[in-house]
C-alpha cells in the first residue's frame, strides 16, 4: 500500500543526507578545501612523501564528517594543479586520496551513506560507531599509507631542486571568509550535537537540521543556487531502494533469509564462518556495482 511505502522510507537516513549535503553546498564557494590544499602544498612542496601523507590524511578527516565524493571533486583538480606545479606525477596523489578517503569515511557514523542506513536500521549512536570503528580503520589507513609509498617510492623520491613556497598564495585562497567562519561554526555545532545526540536523546538528522537551520540563518543563501548542488539522484535512490527493500520484507523474502542465516550461524563453529561470508560477499559486491545497494 502506499501507506505502507511511505513508513519503509528511513527519514532519519534522508534528511541527514540532505542536512550534510546542503552544508557542503555553503561550504564548498567559501574556498576551504582550496585553503588546506595550498597550506599543505606550501608546506610540503620539498618533499613529495610528506605531501602525499599529508594529502591523505587531510582528505580522510574531511571526509569522516563530510561526504567524500565532493571531498575529492574538490581536491582531485587541485591536487594535479600542485603536481603541475611541482613537476611531479599526481597519480600516486590521486590514488592515495581516492582510496584513503574511503577508509576516513568508513570510520564514522556520517562518512559514508551505508554508514548512515547501518547506524539507522541499528540504533547505534555516532560515538559507538565511532568507537568500534574507529581503530580498526587507524590501523587500515596506517597500512594503506605505507602501502603506497611502497609502491610508489619512484615517484616520491627527494627533490633535487628546492620549490619556492611563496608560488602557493594563501590569502587568495580563500574566498570569502566571512561565509567561512559562520559555516565552520554551523559545522562545528552539527559534530558537537553529532557526539553528544544519543544523550541528548536526539536523532543524528536531527542534529544535523540543528546545525543547517543555523548556516542558513548566518549565510542565508539564494536557496535556487542551493537546492541546484543538492544530489537528487542520490536522494531518490534512496527513497525508492527503502521502498523496494521495504516490498521484500512484508512478502517474507527476507525473514526466509534472515532465518536460514540466523539457523546457519547458530551450529557450532559457523557463527564466524557465517561473518565472513556475508562481508566477503559484500567486498566482492562493491567492487563492482556501487556499495549503497
Amino acid at each position: 500500500t502506499q501507506e505502507a511505502a511511505l513508513m519503509a522510507i528511513d527519514a532519519n537516513t534522508i534528511l541527514l543526507l540532505t542536512s550534510m549535503m546542503l552544508m557542503v553546498a555553503m561550504l564548498r564557494p567559501t574556498g576551504a578545501f582550496e585553503y588546506t590544499a595550498v597550506a599543505i602544498a606550501r608546506f610540503s612542496a620539498n618533499d613529495p612523501r610528506r605531501l602525499l601523507v599529508y594529502l591523505s590524511l587531510a582528505v580522510s578527516l574531511i571526509s569522516m564528517v563530510l561526504d567524500n565524493v565532493t571531498t575529492l571533486i574538490v581536491f582531485a583538480p587541485l591536487t594535479v594543479l600542485i603536481a603541475r606545479i611541482l613537476q611531479i606525477n599526481p597519480l600516486p596523489y590521486l590514488m592515495s586520496e581516492a582510496i584513503l578517503s574511503n577508509v576516513g569515511g568508513a570510520s564514522t557514523l556520517v562518512g559514508d551513506p551505508p554508514n548512515i542506513m547501518i547506524g539507522s536500521a541499528g540504533g547505534i549512536s555516532f560515538n559507538a560507531f565511532l568507537a568500534h570503528m574507529g581503530p580498526p580503520i587507524a590501523a587500515v589507513w596506517l597500512c594503506t599509507v605505507l602501502l603506497l609509498l611502497l609502491m610508489f617510492h619512484k615517484d616520491l623520491g627527494p627533490r633535487r631542486d628546492a620549490i619556492r613556497t611563496q608560488q602557493f598564495d594563501l590569502q587568495n585562497a580563500i574566498k570569502d571568509p566571512r561565509s567561512l567562519w559562520r559555516v565552520l561554526f554551523a559545522l562545528g555545532l552539527v559534530v558537537t550535537l553529532f557526539f553528544s545526540h544519543h544523550h541528548m536523546g536526539i536523532f543524528p538528522a536531527f542534529a544535523a537540521l540543528l546545525g543547517l537551520a543555523v548556516a542558513l540563518l548566518l549565510m542565508r543563501p539564494k536557496p535556487e543556487v542551493l537546492f541546484g548542488e543538492i544530489n537528487w539522484s542520490v536522494l531518490i535512490f534512496f527513497i525508492g531502494l527503502f521502498v523496494i527493500v521495504g516490498g521484500v520484507e512484508a512478502s517474507g523474502l527476507l525473514g526466509v533469509l534472515g532465518t536460514s542465516l540466523a539457523q546457519l550461524a547458530s551450529e557450532p563453529g559457523q557463527l564466524l564462518l557465517t561473518g565472513l561470508v556475508l562481508m566477503w560477499v559484500a567486498a566482492l559486491m562493491s567492487a563492482v556495482i556501487d556499495n549503497i545497494p
